[in-house]
């Protein structure tokens, strides 16, 4: 091969080397050209390859001292340049002399070399480096708040980013596990590794740049209760020796753990193997002074005993078990939001506080979200009359297994069964008889709520539903439709489906239990409704002359480990079930009197006695239907063991004594509204 202009070799080499200057210093300076060279990696190994392929073939056909057939020729220039990838050239098999007197051929080989070697080193950096950057800087860190969460998931994801955003103190830690690496679908192959468009590479890129965070790493599972020791180290045995140094650094600080996975089995396996670690004296968890687990799980009465479990302990450090249930954290946005209450859909009249329309529900899936649903309607929808009675309520639920379903809800809630507020019907949403029906009722329904576990048949039925009922009502005044998310892949376009038709209607169709609105910090760690709860039982306390603090109460630090019983630690959750409803049935009062949070502060001092009483009822009556849900029924005695309450009554049978801590709770409530210092709670 001969060079036609020997003369521009060397300016042309020095402008390739500017150039691959600048673009690596690019790489190395920017972000977002990391992020693009890494996204497009293996691209451009592509097609280092091929220009790799093309100038051993030319190396092979004018220098190589053996005469090579086209077959030949093909194949040993192929494997030569992937062997670039790997550092190693070829050009030892050329003859020299020929080679030297060819600069342009060096010059090019030369670069094509280097960037086969730039492709590696990438590759190197973008699979161990950050490996090695998070090992750096957990060896480096001091003592502080630390937020770890079990498992590369999304939704320890999205928690984490809003950690990240709302710049909150403390080292955010992943920990990946067996699950994460190899994910069931050989991610770890060489091909999914230099892709670094795979779901798994883009997470541990957001973890590591997005959100500053650590990422290590365990292979092997958690010991099972058989396996431990006493005063064993649970973290050492799966090989965290760092994370472990880290917790002990910590001890003095609050560490939390978080298992999110959407497989509940597994969370509950490790919240179960963290407490058996605890209860041996776990070397480094047994030493921190505040622990809290994380658990996403049905809070159901099975889970609800990982909860409980703090009661029963007799040791000093005790971890505080927090149950993260997504269908019951949705339904929550819905009751924290006063819009969607079930008073933002009936005729109000203000003087009386009192409703002077029925609100009438249709729920469509009796799952987990469904059923909470159908608890929040019925404990919000009981409001009063003019009269000082509960208003009319009515509630549809149709499940196509709603025989399977009926048994287990009423036996937890005997006292609804029977009920002619409630309708439970087993139904197909895709037959006939189910919009027959709907057809029959929907000029009086307000509130719709879809359950169904399926984003596209939800937003399908909704959009039926949404027609039909323009179809046949008169208005569409009082009326929404609830369509819950499920999954996150589809939630962009389930959102901008449902986006089109708020925008396009009376804003008839709301989308509830977004992956981002769920698991946020102030949702799930820094509990805003338990804070208000904790801040409304201090001035009921302080009303009440009652000296005991929230966190005493809770932890009943009046009583030996020994001497709690079941019904102690029943009636201690269901006092705190009512602290945190009356935060958030605060906006339902206010509704009630034509007002909001942000009224005049002297408009609260101005209700007419008939407007008192009918609040005073309405919180009886909001506190009756939240017991009849919790599975209380009417007896002279309060037992919590066997869920018997004797105020269980019609407000006009209770006692002048207990009329009056109905009362008591709007004198709370005033001055919850009124304060702009929260009272001290600890």
């Amino acid at each position: 091969m001969t060079d036609l202009q020997p003369s521009l070799v060397p300016l042309v080499s020095f402008v390739i080397l500017i150039a691959i200057i600048g673009i690596v210093g690019r790489i190395l300076i920017s972000t977002k050209w990391r992020h693009r060279t890494i996204s497009h990696l293996k691209d451009v190994a592509l097609w280092v390859l091929i220009f790799g392929w093309i100038i051993y073939v030319i190396g092979y056909w004018q220098y190589y001292d053996e005469k090579l057939n086209l077959v030949a020729l093909v194949f040993r220039s192929f494997l030569s340049s992937v062997g670039m990838f790997a550092l190693q050239s070829d050009l030892q098999y050329f003859i020299q002399e020929s080679v030297k007197e060819s600069p342009l051929f060096l010059g090019i080989f030369a670069i094509i070399h280097f960037l086969a070697a730039l492709v590696s080193a990438i590759f190197l950096v973008n699979v161990v480096g950050f490996k090695l950057v998070s090992w750096m800087k957990m060896r480096r860190a001091d003592g502080q708040d630390l937020f770890i969460f079990w498992g590369l998931n999304d939704n320890s994801i999205t928690l984490a980013e809003d950690i990240h955003r709302k710049q909150v103190n403390g080292l955010v830690i992943f920990v990946g596990t067996a699950q994460d690496s190899d994910n069931g679908n050989h991610e770890l192959s060489v091909s999914s590794l230099i892709n670094g468009k795979t779901q798994r590479k883009d997470r541990i890129r957001k973890i590591e740049e997005e959100l500053n965070a650590v990422i290590t790493y365990c292979t092997d599972e958690l010991p099972s209760e058989s396996n431990m020791i006493e005063g064993d180290n649970i973290l050492g045995k799966i090989k965290l020796w760092t994370l472990a140094k880290i917790i002990a650094k910590s001890k003095e600080f609050r560490v939390r753990f978080f298992f999110l996975s959407d497989n509940e089995g597994k969370n509950l396996e490790y919240i179960s193997s963290f407490l058996c670690a605890i209860s041996k004296k776990d070397v480094v968890l047994s030493e921190c002074k505040q622990l809290d687990l994380y658990c996403k799980a049905r809070k159901n009465k099975e889970n609800g005993v990982f909860e409980k479990l703090a009661y029963l302990k007799k040791d000093q450090m005790v971890p505080n078990v927090h149950l993260v249930d997504s269908a019951n954290l949705s339904v929550q946005m819905l009751k924290k939001n006063v819009a969607y209450q079930p008073v933002s859909f009936v005729d109000v009249k203000i003087n009386r506080a009192a409703v002077d329309s029925q609100f009438t529900a249709l729920v469509l899936g009796f799952g987990a979200t469904g059923r909470d649903a159908v608890r929040f309607l019925y404990e919000f929808g009981a409001l009063p009359d003019v009269s000082g009675k509960k208003s009319p309520f009515k509630c549809y639920v149709l499940d196509r297994r709603m025989d399977e379903l009926k048994g287990t809800f009423y036996n937890n809630s005997p006292s609804l069964k029977g009920k002619s507020e409630l309708e439970l019907q087993s139904t197909n949403v895709l037959s006939i008889d189910f919009w027959e029906r709907v057809k029959s009722i929907i000029d009086n329904i307000n509130y719709i709520v879809i359950a169904l576990g399926d984003d596209h048949l939800g937003i399908q039925i909704a959009i039926d539903l949404l027609e039909l009922a323009y179809k046949h009502r008169r208005t569409l005044h009082h009326f929404k439709i609830f369509i819950r998310s499920y999954d996150q892949e589809s939630e962009a376009k389930m959102e901008e489906m449902v986006r089109f038709y708020h925008d396009k209607t009376e804003g008839n169709i709301v989308m509830f239990g977004k992956v981002g609105d769920l698991y946020s910090f102030s949702n799930i760690v820094d509990d805003e409704s338990l804070k208000e709860a904790m801040t409304f039982y201090a001035g009921y306390a302080n009303a009440a002359t009652i000296k005991e603090k929230w966190e005493e109460r809770h932890m009943m630090k009046n009583k030996k480990k020994e001497d709690i019983t079941l019904g102690d630690i029943n009636a201690i959750l269901r006092k705190e079930r009512q602290d945190i409803a009356n935060s958030m049935h605060i906006d339902t009062k206010l509704a009630l009197v034509g007002m909001t949070r942000n009224s005049n502060g002297n408009m609260f001092d101005s209700l007419s006695d008939a407007q008192l009483r009918n609040i005073a009822i309405c919180e009886h009556l909001r506190w009756n239907a939240s017991h009849e849900v919790l599975g209380y029924i009417y007896s002279s005695k309060t037992d919590d063991l066997r869920k018997t309450h004797q105020c269980l009554r019609e407000w006009d049978d209770l006692s002048k004594e207990y009329q009056s801590y109905d009362y008591e709770v709007w004198e709370q409530t005033k001055a919850i509204l009124k304060s702009k210092d929260h009272l001290e709670l600890k």
